[in-house]
């Protein structure tokens, strides 16, 4: 996102670097290229957009008419190792694109051509933008959670219940008993109609133990008798 952000200056930069050396040399002929360089500039030059270029001792030959006017600009202007191609760079508060590059003019290098773009309210508002992102994440995570919370909380809700009604049954309730739970999930439901079946079978085996164990109290009982 933020390189999206920044891509229309990048493209505004390499066409200012690309169109300065021929405004230059037209406007050099009608005047002076000292002339010509500096009234290049002035045209380039815009609201967020300031030029300036030095020559090889690294003197400001030319640059926009708004520089040195605040701290600001008189750092920006003595900044090195600017990079040819265009990079965001952060100076007293201020979010800066800028790039330099050798300025040739009718085959003669004349010094080095300096852009810089002050990109702050695009920066701004894509910081803005990901403050806003991540409060909405988190806001939407707690809503998230708190939902998870109270589904698994509705959905073990009739496994509770199924707990509580198996703990009250009696050994001679095994047969009769029965689990009724109300609006509970399909699976749920099966797995109350199972233990079901399951205690019904338990009920069987429990009345032919209690039926072996009479048969063979009463077959003990009349020979001892």
């Amino acid at each position: 996102m933020q390189k999206l952000l920044v891509v229309t200056h990048k493209q505004t930069s390499a066409y200012i670097v690309e169109r300065f050396p021929d405004d230059a040399r037209i406007y050099g002929q009608m005047s002076s290229p000292e002339e010509g360089i500096q009234q290049a500039i002035d045209n380039l030059t815009n609201g967020s957009t300031l030029l300036w270029v030095k020559n090889s001792q690294q003197d400001i030959i030319a640059e926009s008419m708004p520089m040195r006017h605040t701290p600001s600009e008189q750092a920006l202007m003595s900044l090195k190792n600017i990079s040819t191609l265009p990079e965001p760079r952060l100076l007293d508060g201020r979010y800066w694109l800028m790039c330099g590059t050798p300025l040739v003019i009718d085959g003669q290098l004349v010094g080095t051509l300096f852009v810089a773009q002050d990109i702050t309210n695009d920066q701004t508002m894509f910081l803005q933008l990901i403050r806003s992102l991540g409060l909405a994440t988190i806001i939407v995570i707690t809503l998230m959670a708190i939902a998870l919370a109270w589904y698994i909380k509705r959905a073990l809700m009739p496994l509770k219940q199924m707990g509580q009604i198996t703990a009250a049954i009696a050994v001679d309730d095994i047969g009769a008993a029965k689990l009724q739970l109300e609006s509970a999930p399909l699976e749920v439901q099966q797995l109350a109609q199972t233990f079901e079946e399951l205690l019904s079978r338990l009920a069987m085996a429990l009345d032919r133990q209690q039926q072996l164990v009479g048969d063979v109290s009463h077959e003990l009982r009349t020979p001892l008798t």
